[in-house]
């Protein structure tokens, strides 16, 4: 097998063009909200799915959004309060800024927020400190922080021996 050098002055062959690849998107979930929360994210009048409705909370759990770094509350649904059978005396005025390690177990949602796949955990297991009500959190990273949407679980739950518990 014998190769030939290229000649001078020759020119190198043209590399073959790539197919512009059209890239489809979902301007809805797509595009980033400029506030921070479901009524800011969502155009108006759209038909929208029962669990995108805004102005309503699920009867069987509450949701809660977190400071990444800090772990502080940064939202929560109207209903966690009593949700999480808090004192209504001492977190009458809010809960926004409160570190949630105050409100659940410390080790259960800080090592679930450090790992770098958070959907590779979900659901993990909490327990309330208050209480010590265990709870299924499904956690969500979202640009400002992690949102987590918590349910009620029962300690007897077969489903705690395959639940990402940390």
């Amino acid at each position: 097998l014998f190769l030939q050098a290229p000649k001078r002055g020759a020119k190198a062959p043209a590399p073959a063009k790539k197919k512009a690849v059209e890239k489809v998107t979902n301007p809805l979930f797509e595009k980033r909200a400029k506030r921070f929360g479901i009524g800011g994210a969502l155009p108006p009048k759209k038909d929208l799915h029962r669990i995108q409705r805004g102005g309503t909370i699920q009867p069987f759990g509450c949701m809660l959004a977190v400071q990444e770094r800090s772990l502080t509350v940064i939202a929560y649904s109207e209903n966690t309060i009593s949700f999480l059978d808090l004192d209504t005396q001492v977190f009458s005025d809010s809960l926004l800024s409160l570190n949630v390690r105050l409100l659940f177990t410390p080790a259960s949602l800080a090592r679930a927020a450090a790992s770098r796949e958070i959907l590779l955990v979900n659901p993990i297991w909490v327990h309330s400190r208050n209480t010590q009500k265990p709870f299924y959190a499904i956690l969500h990273r979202i640009d400002v922080g992690i949102v987590a949407d918590l349910e009620p679980a029962r300690s007897g739950d077969p489903a705690f021996t395959i639940v990402g518990v940390v």
